[in-house]
């Protein structure tokens, strides 16, 4: 038999099969109109036919009772079907509705309607018996024109034309993530007689990636094969092999009228780097027009979750700071695996905030379907930043969308920008999604760094401008906010703007506090320093209502004498800027951070002259073993046995390890442990110090240190500045990276 070739992507032409509605790609009618339009069945003919054998149906159905008065539309069929020249019986109705039809021409008929005491259950029917005049190969659709009805306009499949033996198609796509049993495909004699013959050979072929699933069918064709119409299909084997379905010896006897057989219970699984989109099967055989159809799609995720507003929340803030709605939806039934824990989980500087009512997570459900009871969100142990729901649902057959929304607190040093989640758990494969942005209340114009010196005291430094991002971002207000009630960590107070300065650093004066632009109510007479001159305290007696800036200018810094040399921050907090700070606080403290500032940047240098050449730099970088030593240019990376580490505000190094990268041989490291010294001996330089002791003896000058000698993994470790004094070198800090270099 000869057999003619044809790809058409056939799956969207036939979801009529099952009385489903096709979506109106078409007109559609005013804003009220309100019908639901199906197909009762899409049938498949040739460019030869001339008239259906049972001709499909289409039925317009009130939705939502919103039919009133009734009105006037318009059916058309395409140019190569015609209305027959009577078309009495046609059109019917149920008892509430009463119809006239009149045909106006060749291919439209007008179909006046009137309603009494409305209900959802009305309809109005049109069978679609045409005079076919060689139609076009495709599909043949026919459109609902509402006109000022109240009927849904659109366009709706119900014939495919085939331009070969016979056409194949399927009753509906189906999505899936990884593997699914695929509905029903039809092949159709497009006409009698087409498929007859014995024998015959059938296959399935699948894209690449692709694979058929074995069942357990006993390599039987029975077992997935059925027939109809007049048609009868016997014996065949079936085989799978990857891509490949084949079904072999295969009797098919034809009856008088066209007859069909169909395929079920066909699995397809996906591997994991499959292309994600449409499934695409070639079927071929014998007596079977070859063709492609869409079997389904592959897609990406179990889930697919979607936000519907970018909400801003501000860092230091845990009230009234709630997310957009948070959609999650199945993209295949099933994906969400009964039983098991599906998880949110939240940034570090970011809490869902604890309800004081139930202790629990303060999520407002919006909706829920195919959900067992209610959806209950958990904390994941003592952790505030990570949520769990364990799936329980109603019907794995069903698709399942949760939405809600979530009340957040914001650490204060938290970066501005987007607020990422990620889902997963339950079965599905970890995505992250964006929820919400961070916006900071204040933000701070940088000048340029000032380089301040060793040991000074009253160095001038740059001015402190500091600008609101929102109104009222610094406020007064005690309770608002208040996390703990009264302030037990003695942090200020909660009215106040505070300036900190690094450890090495202090205010010399109290400096000139002025709001520039806006509204903002400082009290500028009860600025004051704090906490040993390291704090500026600004009180703020009422917040702005429009947007301020405040400058901080005449400020003048003493830099202690063991100040190593590098770039140090300053930082801006306080009470009237955070409102969720409460020191020492853990992930797993409801609603609080251990974070009092909101902004910290580079804000002077500390320099001291370098007297003479440098000959060589160490550098050591705080908790790593490795470090770094160059000579004439060249850089050679080395690994120490022990890591410098941070100790109550001291930069704490190993002194055997400092000592070796500056060049002391081994012999001129001594160490005597029935007295527990260290002695090292640079150039001539004799230093020694004992563990535990706070002196370090150079050359018999006794110098005391801030901080005593200490062993740790079994190594000696000395305050940073005196570690350099011991070995005659200068010493440097970069705060950024956390990086200490000596020179000599």
């Amino acid at each position: 038999m000869f057999k003619r070739m044809k790809k058409a992507v056939v799956a969207a032409t036939v979801l009529g099969l099952l009385f489903t509605a096709f979506a109106p790609i078409g007109m559609v009618g005013k804003a009220e109109a309100s019908s639901k339009n199906t197909i009762s069945r899409v049938v498949s003919i040739t460019d030869e036919t001339t008239a259906f054998t049972e001709a499909p149906v289409l039925k317009i159905k009130n939705d939502d009772e919103s039919w009133t008065t009734g009105g006037y539309f318009e059916v058309k069929f395409p140019s190569d079907f015609e209305w027959p020249a009577n078309i009495a019986g046609l059109v019917t109705d149920t008892a509430n509705v009463a119809t006239s039809a009149t045909r106006i021409n060749d291919s439209t008929i007008g179909i006046t309607f009137t309603v009494n005491n409305p209900v959802e259950a009305d309809y109005i029917q049109v069978e679609l018996d045409a005079v076919i005049d060689s139609p076009s190969t495709g599909e043949a659709k026919v459109k609902v024109d509402p006109r000022d009805s109240s009927i849904t306009g659109g366009e709706y499949t119900f014939a495919t034309v085939g331009e070969g033996d016979t056409n194949t198609t399927i009753a509906d796509t189906t999505d899936f993530s990884r593997q699914a049993t695929i509905e029903a495909i039809k092949i159709d004699e497009l006409q009698a007689g087409a498929l007859d013959g014995q024998k015959q050979e059938i296959t399935l072929k699948l894209p690449s990636k692709f694979s058929w699933v074995d069942t357990d069918l006993n390599d039987t064709a029975a077992e997935v094969i059925s027939d109809g119409a007049g048609l009868t299909a016997t014996n065949g084997d079936i085989t799978f092999d990857g891509r490949t379905l084949k079904i072999t010896n295969l009797d098919i006897t034809s009856g008088s009228a066209r007859g069909y057989i169909q395929l079920d219970k066909l699995v397809v699984r996906a591997d994991r780097d499959a292309a994600k989109g449409d499934v695409v099967v070639t079927v071929d055989g014998d007596n079977v027009t070859e063709q492609d159809v869409t079997i389904g799609k592959y897609v990406d995720y179990g889930i697919e979750v979607t936000v519907d507003k970018q909400e801003e929340l501000i860092a230091g803030r845990w009230e009234d700071q709630t997310t957009g709605k948070i959609k999650i939806e199945e993209n295949v039934a099933g994906s969400l695996v009964e039983g098991r824990d599906m998880e949110i989980i939240l940034p570090d500087w970011c809490k869902v905030t604890m309800d004081e009512t139930t202790s629990d997570p303060a999520i407002t459900i919006k909706k829920d379907t195919n959900v067992t009871g209610d959806v209950e969100f958990a904390y994941d142990g003592d952790d505030q930043n990570h949520l769990y729901w364990k799936v329980a649902l109603d019907d794995n057959s069903d698709t399942t969308t949760i939405e809600f929304e979530m009340d957040l607190s914001i650490a204060a040093n938290a970066p501005t920008g987007d607020i990422e989640a990620e889902f997963v758990g339950a079965g599905i494969e970890s995505q992250k999604v964006k929820i919400a942005k961070v916006v900071a209340p204040i933000k701070v114009e940088e000048q340029k760094l000032a380089d301040l010196r060793i040991g000074l005291q009253n160095q001038k430094a740059p001015n402190v401008v500091i600008v609101e991002g929102i109104k009222s971002a610094a406020d007064a207000d005690d309770e608002l906010y208040d996390p703990v009630g009264t302030d037990e960590n003695g942090w200020a107070s909660k009215k106040n703007i505070v300036l900190t300065l690094d450890d090495y650093m202090q205010f010399s004066k109290v400096p000139t506090v002025k709001v520039l632009e806006g509204d903002l109510d400082i009290d500028e007479d009860a600025v004051k320093r704090a906490n040993d001159n390291k704090e500026l305290v600004i009180p703020v007696k009422a917040g702005s209502i429009k947007l301020s800036k405040l400058e901080v200018s005449g400020i003048e810094i003493t830099v202690d004498r063991t100040a190593p040399e590098g770039k140090y921050d300053i930082s801006v907090g306080g009470g009237a800027l955070v409102k969720n700070y409460v020191d020492g606080a853990g992930i797993e403290d409801p609603n609080v951070f251990d974070e009092s500032d909101v902004v910290e940047y580079p804000y002077v240098n500390v320099i001291t002259p370098a007297p003479g050449e440098t000959k060589s730099t160490s550098m050591f970088t705080i908790d790593s073993t490795t470090y770094k030593v160059v000579e004439n240019g060249v850089t050679v990376e080395k690994t120490a046995d022990v890591a410098p580490f941070i100790q109550n505000g001291r930069t704490m190094l190993p002194l055997r390890a400092v000592a070796t990268a500056l060049g002391v041989s081994d012999e001129m490291i001594v160490w005597n442990a029935a007295t527990r010294t260290a002695i090292v001996n640079k150039d001539g330089k004799l230093a020694s110090v004992v563990v535990g002791s706070t002196v370090l003896d150079v050359n018999g000058m006794k110098i005391v240190m801030d901080s005593p000698a200490v062993i740790k993994n079994g190594r000696l470790f000395l305050p940073v500045s005196y570690l350099a004094t011991a070995l005659g070198v200068s010493v440097s800090w970069d705060a950024a990276t956390k990086t200490v270099t000596f020179a000599e």
